[in-house]
């Protein structure tokens, strides 16, 4: 039986996607001045960095990007994101997890976030869709600058509520996250919006939403 449970975020409970690329091609337009090839720039959009992909918009024009700006457009992108969700009232969770966390609180497992999103992210996150109710702000792990890859990021998100990852269940959107959910040690449920994954060694189900999540491999 696991002992925790911890959950990612953007696309694995709230789904997101196509709000960070239509923000993506907003920013790129503006900053190509309508001049670059958005197609070949949003390969792999989805779960780089952005740092990387700023570095990669200013590239595809033959330009630049100095380490303040940077930093400036990458804040002003999540800026954008927040904004859209809340002006749009797209601030809603996947279908069934507030249910499913309640069941996982009620069953005295203790629970996590582990979140590539920067600080004011996770902000917006506890005041927008009230997860307070499940998690405890001072225990999530984001990026802070500290951690160079989601491995450290959910191993420590483990330690932060005294569990082993090998004892904790990671629910993940992205390959790249159940990759490394799985070398930090611990199992996946993987939520498969566009449902185009398929099982592999330490993946132990494959939902659409939180409503399809096997209870018997969660609670056994």
């Amino acid at each position: 039986m696991f002992k925790a449970v911890i959950f990612d975020f953007n696309g694995t409970l709230f789904d997101d996607s196509a709000i960070h690329i239509k923000i993506w091609e907003k920013l790129y337009d503006e900053i190509t001045d309508h001049k670059g090839d958005y197609k070949e720039f949003s390969k792999d959009l989805l779960g780089a960095h952005n740092k990387t992909l700023i570095d990669k918009m200013y590239q595809s024009v033959g330009k630049t990007v100095t380490e303040e700006e940077n930093d400036r457009l990458s804040e002003r992108k999540e800026a954008m994101y927040r904004e859209y969700s809340i002006d749009h009232d797209l601030c809603h969770l996947i279908k069934g997890a507030d249910v499913l966390m309640d069941e996982i609180k009620d069953r005295g497992l203790k629970m996590n976030l582990c979140s590539a999103s920067i600080k004011a992210n996770i902000d917006f996150f506890f005041k927008e869709f009230h997860v307070d109710h499940w998690f405890d702000k001072d225990l999530v792990v984001y990026d802070d600058g500290s951690m160079h890859d989601k491995v450290i990021m959910y191993q420590k998100a483990a330690t932060n509520i005294g569990v082993d990852i090998k004892d904790c269940l990671i629910f993940e959107d992205s390959d790249y996250g159940a990759e490394c959910a799985i070398k930090a040690g611990a199992k996946v449920i993987l939520i498969d919006r566009f449902k185009t994954k398929s099982l592999k060694d330490g993946i132990i189900q494959i939902v659409y939403d939180f409503d399809e999540v096997d209870r018997k491999s969660l609670f056994a």
